[in-house]
């Protein structure tokens, strides 16, 4: 008799191990649904070099660089300094280089060809609902062969 209770004890030890992985492993599908990625819309104003559709989206104040001009400027700033880059660099296309995010921030890298090179550029945004508080644009740097 005690036997059998043992054996019946030693099946249920798989099935709560299973149970528990699988609530382990919903928690981790839940937590990554969870995460922010950066709207189709800013991807497309990027890839337009559309300033007004990606000011629409700064926060009150942002951090922007843009080669060696670097500073916190407010939205109404940072728009004028974006549409002069953009006036002055034609915009081709822009690429995702890799893009992540969380609760609460989602960002983006990519590379933004124009008509005078190529340009390197990170875009962080955060909150409820999402804000654009910092780009980085970059003149891409090409090792020689």
């Amino acid at each position: 008799m005690k036997n059998t209770n043992i054996a019946k004890k030693n099946n249920a030890m798989p099935i709560i191990h299973v149970v528990i992985l699988f609530l382990i492993c919903s928690q981790i599908a839940v937590s990554q649904n969870n995460t922010q990625s950066i709207p189709d819309e800013i991807i497309s104003a990027l890839n337009r070099g559309d300033c007004e559709r990606l000011a629409s989206k700064f926060d009150k104040s942002i951090s922007l660089t843009v080669n060696t001009q670097t500073g916190v400027y407010s939205a109404v700033e940072a728009k004028k300094i974006l549409t002069d880059f953009f006036i002055i660099n034609a915009v081709e296309n822009f690429k995702i280089v890799h893009q992540g995010g969380s609760e609460q921030s989602c960002f983006v890298i990519g590379t933004l060809k124009t008509a005078n090179g190529s340009f390197r550029i990170y875009l962080l945004m955060r909150g409820k609902p999402l804000v654009i508080q910092q780009i980085l644009i970059g003149k891409e740097q090409r090792e020689s062969l």
